[in-house]
């Protein structure tokens, strides 16, 4: 399958600062002993480019890397976007993670089937101690959000009982609040009704990363001052050419370059180049894709067009084969949705069996 692929969130170890104030409370949350009357679930919104997907990278890292050579704790990392659906199936989180565990999905009906089996298996396992740790990063790029998110909800409620499970999800704010909006009447949110069941911030913590109310969830903001140099001095040791951190205007600094996706944005863009005038991240978008024309102009000016163009017509945002052929090829003769993938603005998916 083919589907617009957000390169630039996805997490590179070379370039990532560890921002403890969130990856000290997820794996805390994570290695804490628990009994079925304690959270089994965290959740972790923000805007896009927060640094979502590499926090939750850098958490199954750090937790496969505390493993003990020969078996541990199971660690499951599923990526929205990877999560695809074939026509009419409602199940394909269930599916998926039945796959990713090798339990046939006709074996179980239910996630409360699938714990079970799981619980029972764990009697004869030689790690008594053993958890399993599920991470769904990016619910809301999943091909049906909607409908994965509620499994998430579900699988969450069925596994309250089970202290050896613990859930991590990450959904970016606007889902959360177009879900929201789309409540009929007087309708209650789901998550709200399932606060219990989720690790919140307590007290202590700063407030910006509490959620607004009714919601029990962790805010990742943006990145702080000094997060925020040391992010781009990753790129600068990567990027010789990109300019010293101190020499950007502070208005930059201090209200553009303030989530790792700007960054991100802004390195592509400008390494090499004089920094001209940056107003704010809507500049820094326009100034980004102005220059990917500049040095694609085939790719922005004929090939992105036409394959949107396809999405819009057929009223889907992932394509398959069929749909390659219809878009067509370029002057080469390539396929315009490989180009694409090339080119990095398209990621390729496997659908379920």
């Amino acid at each position: 399958k083919w589907n617009l692929e957000d390169t630039a969130t996805t997490h590179r170890s070379k370039l990532f600062v560890d921002r403890r104030t969130l990856t000290g409370p997820m794996l805390d949350f994570l290695r804490r002993r628990r009994t079925s009357a304690d959270p089994v679930a965290m959740l972790l919104t923000g805007l896009a480019g927060a640094g979502k997907s590499g926090l939750m990278a850098h958490v199954a890292g750090v937790l496969l890397d505390g493993n003990p050579p020969g078996g541990g704790h199971g660690v499951l990392l599923m990526r929205g976007e990877k999560l695809v659906a074939e026509p009419g199936a409602r199940d394909v989180l269930f599916a998926t993670l039945c796959r990713g565990l090798g339990v046939a999905d006709n074996a179980v009906t239910s996630f409360a089937d699938l714990l079970r089996r799981l619980d029972a298996d764990r009697d004869a396992d030689l790690l008594p101690d053993r958890s399993f740790y599920l991470l769904f990063d990016g619910v809301n790029e999943a091909q049906r959000a909607e409908l994965v998110y509620q499994q998430v909800l579900e699988l969450v409620t069925a596994g309250r009982q089970y202290p050896w499970l613990r859930v991590i999800a990450t959904v970016r704010d606007e889902f959360l609040g177009r879900l929201r909006e789309q409540l009929p009447g007087t309708a209650t949110d789901p998550l709200g009704a399932l606060d219990r069941l989720f690790f919140c911030p307590g007290d202590d913590v700063p407030r910006e990363y509490h959620p607004p109310p009714g919601r029990p969830a962790w805010v990742v903001p943006d990145v702080t001052p000094d997060e925020r140099r040391a992010m781009y001095e990753q790129h600068r040791a990567a990027q010789p050419d990109l300019c010293p951190w101190d020499s950007l205007d502070p208005d930059v600094r201090d209200n553009i370059l303030v989530r790792p996706l700007l960054i991100r944005l802004w390195v592509d863009h400008f390494v090499g180049r004089p920094v001209g005038t940056i107003h704010n991240a809507t500049d820094l978008f326009v100034r980004y894709l102005d220059g990917l024309r500049g040095r694609r102009p085939g790719l922005t000016e004929n090939a992105l067009p036409r394959a949107v163009d396809h999405m819009l017509k057929v009223g889907r945002a992932v394509l398959d084969d069929e749909d390659a052929r219809e878009v067509g090829q370029d002057a080469d003769g390539v396929p315009i949705l490989e180009v694409l993938v090339d080119a990095g603005l398209f990621g390729r998916q496997v659908a379920l069996a």
